[in-house]
């Protein structure tokens, strides 16, 4: 294989759209409010979410081979890339990775900090946190039912109100409240791709919230994340955290709708449970951008 695809791969490139959706909308959000200020900004941010989600995803693949040694169906959703399984490339490869693609996020967000100011530290700091502690040493959150929460944190609130403050240089409750369906989003992104992993994890005593719930009970805990992701659109909505026009995240919600069906009749069938994650991850794009463009409009608009 290409060295340069091995490494898109490795990094699960595809993926990165759960760490440039929180930036892009709290930068909209941002412009909504008449508070952008610099679109090289904007982008530095995002290199530096994107960055830091390679290092996690790099992180990840490292620590968990107890778990993704043993996985007998990984799909193109979980299981890990597979990279080091299949010995294409070696596990301290992806240690170096990882250290690298740290040494840019944080390299960028020291300028940021000096552009923006110093309540972004506090939000860099915590992510920074968050985002290794995740599977590796010595908290390993996703080993103790913690993972979804820390997806949540770092790819909703964290990204979306430090992306926001890189253009405002304030916190905004707007933000906060747009955050929150973003990052419940991208932790059902994470919930539904634990499905297919539930065993070897199990296994491997990697307890998310797949393995503590057991896979029947966790499968409508997907439909309950469904119908709060668009709870909280419909409170950021009401509460003019964001534009009206926010609504046409709505028509997202056949997607939901079959995925959350697929959950609860397929949650043991690896195969037939992709559709489902493929929607969860369609959910997360088309709401993040749909809840970005109504923002950009709304600007527009309420002139």
């Amino acid at each position: 294989m290409n060295k340069f695809l091995l490494w898109i791969r490795a990094l699960r490139a595809p993926f990165f759209q759960a760490a440039a959706i929180p930036v892009i909308v709290g930068t909209s959000i941002a412009f909504y409010q008449g508070k952008f200020s610099s679109l090289f900004l904007f982008v530095l941010a995002l290199i530096a979410n994107v960055s830091l989600n390679a290092a996690v995803n790099l992180i990840n693949d490292y620590f968990d081979r107890p778990s993704d040694n043993i996985n007998p169906q990984p799909t193109p959703f979980s299981g890990g890339s597979q990279v080091i399984q299949q010995g294409l490339l070696p596990a301290k490869a992806f240690l170096k990775g990882a250290i690298i693609a740290y040494l840019i996020s944080l390299v960028i967000g020291i300028y940021l900090i000096y552009r923006s100011g110093p309540v972004l530290l506090y939000i860099i700091l915590i992510g920074f946190i968050l985002n290794y502690s995740y599977t590796a040493p010595p908290l390993f959150l996703d080993y103790h039912g913690l993972g979804e929460l820390v997806v949540f944190l770092c790819l909703g609130p964290l990204s979306v109100l430090g992306a926001y403050y890189v253009q405002a240089r304030i916190l905004s409750w707007e933000a906060f409240l747009a955050s929150l369906p973003v990052g419940l989003l991208v932790g059902g992104i994470l919930y539904i791709n634990e499905f297919p992993d539930y065993l070897p994890d199990k296994t491997a005593g990697k307890n998310h919230l797949i393995v503590l719930l057991g896979q029947e009970k966790a499968s409508r805990g997907y439909i309950i994340l469904l119908v709060l992701i668009y709870s909280t659109i419909l409170l950021a909505t009401g509460l003019k955290a964001v534009p009206y026009l926010a609504l046409l995240t709505l028509l997202t919600v056949p997607i939901a709708i079959k995925a959350g069906k697929t959950a609860l009749k397929y949650y043991a069938d690896v195969q037939r449970l992709i559709p489902a994650m493929a929607g969860t991850i369609q959910l997360h794009l088309f709401i993040g951008l749909l809840l970005s463009l109504a923002c950009i409009a709304g600007r527009y608009f309420s002139k």
